[in-house]
């Protein structure tokens, strides 16, 4: 009853803090649209409510401090052929920096106990390729963003992580570089089955425009969000508030069911799908998400299906080895 309380403050929070940021609207405004894309198969297919989660590779991303829950090393990828043949993928790998450490929480009874290295470092790439698009000539563009993470342990229950990355941009004889940061905090309740996660994204400056004249601020994102598996039944489920510095906030809820076999299911809703909406027969179907996954012994193979209305739909698949 105390952990569902906790929740219950926790997201009332997460809504009040919404409200304060609601309609500001600045779509457009801002340099690197790509880093807004989401990662990672899992993650999507929940809606993208992965900060208060963050149990994947994709957690550099969504909240870097989350690779510190590793117990193996892991390489991961991912792919999406994006709207329009715009294709979208990542590499990462997560290396735990020693053994793990088995932390045994007081009052968690029968609950698990936490296996955490005390530090970790991952590395990654996402790249979006546009492909060549027909004018007068045949241009194309593509980018591009390197990232290194490290995470440590601050207590028990508390870690904390941060990405350093360099973004590259080229469209036809035009290029663009930018440095920016990632930050996040991780905080697991005594229960051992509630995470809540803060985490701001795309701290940075844009170092070099695609016109010497002109620079553009970069896209920062901030989440925070709440994660909690059930005790009674063999689902987690996953809350996050969205603050994107270029649009509106909106909210997102992924649900995984996970029972005792090789396999998980996945469903997501993200408010933000209300900008996919065209008044067409499909807009009902804008901003949820399904997915799967299927994890045995060293291998994990995930997929996400998002429909984005009249716009078409996409597929993610992604795949990952530890060891």
């Amino acid at each position: 009853m105390k952990s569902i309380k906790t929740i219950l403050c926790l997201v009332l929070v997460l809504a009040l803090s919404a409200s304060l940021f609601a309609g500001k609207a600045k779509t457009g405004t801002t340099a690197y649209p790509f880093l807004k894309i989401g990662v990672g198969a899992k993650s999507l297919s929940m809606g993208g409510a992965f900060v208060g989660l963050a149990d994947d590779e994709s957690a550099v991303f969504y909240n870097p401090a989350g690779i510190i829950g590793f117990q193996q090393k892991a390489i991961s990828g991912s792919y999406m052929n994006y709207i329009a043949d715009i294709q979208s993928g990542n590499l990462i790998a997560v290396l735990p920096k020693s053994s793990p450490a088995v932390v045994d929480v007081e009052g968690l009874g029968e609950e698990p106990v936490f296996h955490d290295a005390q530090s970790a470092f991952a590395f990654s790439v996402v790249y979006l390729n546009y492909g060549k698009i027909d004018e007068t000539d045949y241009f194309g563009g593509s980018d591009m963003a390197i990232g290194a993470t490290y995470a440590r342990k601050l207590s028990p229950q508390l870690a904390c992580g941060g990405t350093a990355k360099l973004i590259y941009q080229k469209i036809d004889q035009y290029s663009s570089t930018g440095l920016a940061v990632d930050a996040g905090l991780l905080y697991r309740l005594r229960d051992g089955r509630t995470n809540v996660g803060l985490s701001a994204s795309n701290l940075g400056v844009q170092l070099s425009g695609l016109s010497p004249e002109h620079k553009d601020p970069l896209p920062i994102t901030l989440r925070g969000g709440v994660s909690h598996r059930t005790r009674e039944l063999p689902l987690t489920v996953a809350l996050e508030a969205v603050y994107p510095t270029d649009n509106d906030i909106y909210g997102s809820i992924g649900l995984e069911i996970h029972p005792n076999i090789p396999i998980a299911l996945r469903v997501g809703y993200s408010t933000f799908g209300q900008n996919y909406k065209t008044g067409g027969s499909k807009d009902n179907t804008a901003g949820f998400s399904f997915g799967a996954g299927f994890k045995l012994a060293k291998i994990a193979v995930d997929y996400a299906f998002l429909p984005y209305a009249d716009l078409g739909s996409l597929h993610r698949v992604g795949f990952a080895y530890m060891w």
